[in-house]
């Protein structure tokens, strides 16, 4: 009998999302050629990058759930899950599963927090002067 180990395991799971991630990635290029035109192909790498890192952690597996965080990343920012009230609702593991959170993420945050979440992590002098 054929027995994957843990780290097989773990390395199989993580070159799939890879493929997902590259896949979707170049889905959105298509869909939103409008919103990403002068976007960098090595900028819309590394927000893949980022956005298959936060999947892992978040624990989301579903193209919807990676495309939401890829666009997401382009179009607000790539540390917009930092936001306090994005941080809370992504973290509620007790009572939603990942792709519900992302979709109560949606639903409950309104014009402000976006607006917070695209300068999240920028310097003090940097949001100030907006």
């Amino acid at each position: 009998m054929l027995r994957i180990r843990a780290d097989q395991f773990v390395a199989l799971e993580r070159a799939v999302l890879e493929a997902v991630v590259e896949r979707v990635a170049a889905e959105l290029r298509l869909e939103l050629r409008r919103a990403l035109a002068g976007l960098p192909e090595d900028a819309l790498r590394r927000a893949s990058a980022d956005a298959m890192e936060k999947a892992v952690r978040l624990g989301i597996r579903s193209d919807s759930g990676i495309r939401f965080l890829i666009a997401t990343i382009v179009l607000v920012g790539p540390r917009f899950d930092e936001h306090p009230t994005i941080a809370a609702i992504l973290g509620d593991d007790e009572h939603e599963p990942p792709e519900g959170r992302l979709g109560r993420v949606l639903r409950e945050c309104g014009e402000d927090v976006w607006h917070e979440a695209a300068r999240w992590g920028e310097p003090r002098g940097a949001v100030e002067e907006r």
